[in-house]
């Protein structure tokens, strides 16, 4: 069926494209979002699929959830159960992909959002995208900022706000130096590397007065379409500096993909359909990998280990 998202092998960086040891062809919606945890690969979009670890056997349907939350559980993920809407009041599955089996579940109260969950605690925004603990053992709602929610052992976490700031397990901040230029792309479409040494972020260096036609005129030839500057930042977690990759792409990076040893980023950009990007932490020079007449894949996620 036209449209529908196929699963692909991708060799880089020679761009040789195989099929997937593991087929996943039955979504009719496109996956915007990819993530490994022990046991399996989650894929979302507006439905969530999953594809076993090792790569044996079937994927499998998870629901129909917009999106996913990692979980600090290592095996899972939080979902929504698709029946309850943000007025309603949602409800969040935790979801263990490698038994295929529900853990827990997180009951909200209409007009609250889930961003993350540790034990007992459940942290959620409001309508005005305040930040707010909610205790589920007794329903209560306590206002909080990014900060008071802890890092996992190991790790560190964003903390947004008019300064950006690293958090790490025990509540120590970083404060991020201020951005050279651009307007950062939300939180979501920035990566930390796997050693919680660097986060990678997608800047927005066009003019921002200009204006922005609508994707229906540029399809139907009523205007043309104009790119999007954008450039790649990493900021160094231990001490907050901010460096940028020489060179631009056009429009918004996809889920930025890093190499197990922390050296390498890849990532594509849905307006630049016919390659992917690469660039090394120590070089700060974007690599354009071009795959010639085929679509590049997206999003991505690292296989390397598993083939």
């Amino acid at each position: 069926m036209a449209g529908r998202p196929r699963i692909r092998l991708v060799h880089l960086p020679d761009a040789v494209v195989a099929p997937s040891p593991v087929p996943l062809n039955g979504s009719s919606d496109a996956f915007d979002f990819a993530l490994r945890r022990e046991g399996w690969i989650a894929f979302g979009g507006f439905t969530v699929w999953g594809m076993p670890v090792p790569l044996e056997g079937e994927s499998f349907k998870v629901g129909r959830s917009f999106g996913f939350l990692r979980s600090e559980n290592p095996r899972a993920i939080w979902v929504t159960d698709g029946h309850r809407s943000f007025e309603e009041g949602q409800t969040f599955l935790e979801y263990d992909g490698g038994a295929r089996t529900v853990l827990d579940r997180v009951e909200l109260p209409p007009g609250y959002r889930m961003f993350d969950a540790r034990g007992n605690d459940a942290f959620v925004h409001d309508e005005h995208g305040r930040e707010w603990r909610l205790d589920r053992a007794g329903g209560h709602l306590k206002r909080i900022s990014y900060a008071d929610v802890p890092a996992l052992p190991g790790e560190r976490r964003l903390a947004l706000g008019r300064e950006w700031a690293f958090i790490d397990e025990k509540g120590r901040s970083t404060r991020v130096d201020p951005l050279p230029e651009g307007q950062p792309r939300p939180s979501e479409f920035g990566s930390f590397s796997p050693d919680w040494r660097y986060f990678a972020v997608d800047l927005d260096i066009s003019d921002r007065n200009r204006a922005i036609p609508s994707m229906i005129d540029i399809a139907q030839g009523v205007v043309r379409y104009e790119p999007v500057a954008h450039r790649l930042a990493i900021i160094d977690c231990v001490n907050g500096s901010v460096a940028v990759a020489e060179g631009t792409f056009d429009n918004f990076a996809s889920q930025f993909v890093w190499s197990f040893d922390s050296e390498w980023i890849v990532f594509s950009t849905p307006f630049a359909p016919r390659g992917v990007w690469a660039c090394s932490v120590r070089d700060l020079k974007l690599e354009w990998i071009d795959f010639g007449r085929r679509h590049a894949p997206g999003p991505l996620v690292n296989v390397s280990d598993l083939v």
